[in-house]
């Protein structure tokens, strides 16, 4: 009977650790997007290129409405939020960003000024087409607000071009209610594991 009883008990303990174990970071369908908001468009490169599933679609501010610029993307749904990736535009060294911040919410009346993310993006080159992911602590929200602050390229300081942005979520996990607190560090170049050591 002992025996039985140590093992209902470590059942008990162990069960709850392996089902928060299973805490993930899981794409959601672009086609459940819709463009809430975007404060400048240049041309036909709309904001809802940022959301149709084509890397060689972007949008594009255009170069005339200075920094920054916002880009608010509706879920349909509040979902717990773990992080995103954005895409520049493909086969272009413009309007890269940079700079910025990410803020989430339920009730676009009733905005959050508080940032879950933010900081610099460090590209590898100009070139660079590769998505950059964005991480955060989960957080139940129904809008992604984009803040760009600023572009890589200096000579084109207006203008932000993003190709693709994937919302990831947290399909086990819910929200625990913890507060993200961004902490500013110098930027630090793309490190391997055979780099040098980086002193924080």
């Amino acid at each position: 009977m002992k025996h039985i009883y140590f093992l209902t008990l470590l059942i008990a303990m162990v069960f709850p650790a392996l089902i928060h174990a299973q805490c993930d970071t899981t794409a959601i369908d672009q086609s459940t997007y819709e463009i809430f908001f975007a404060d400048a468009v240049g041309g036909n490169n709309v904001p809802e290129n940022a959301i149709d599933g084509d890397p060689t679609t972007f949008w594009n501010t255009g170069g005339n409405a200075p920094f920054p610029h916002d880009l608010i993307i509706d879920l349909g749904e509040e979902k717990v939020l773990n992080g995103l990736s954005i895409k520049p535009r493909a086969n272009s060294n413009l309007g890269k960003l940079s700079e910025y911040q990410i803020f989430l919410y339920s009730d676009p009346g009733n905005p959050s000024f508080d940032p879950e993310a933010g900081g610099t993006i460090l590209y590898s080159g100009p070139w660079q087409e590769s998505p950059e992911n964005i991480y955060f602590g989960n957080t139940e929200a129904r809008y992604v607000h984009i803040s760009a602050l600023s572009n890589f390229d200096p000579s084109n300081n207006n203008r932000l071009m993003i190709a693709e942005v994937v919302v990831y979520e947290d399909t086990y996990c819910e929200d625990e209610g913890l507060l993200n607190q961004i902490i500013s560090f110098d930027p630090i170049s793309k490190k391997t594991t055979e780099s040098s050591d980086v002193e924080l």
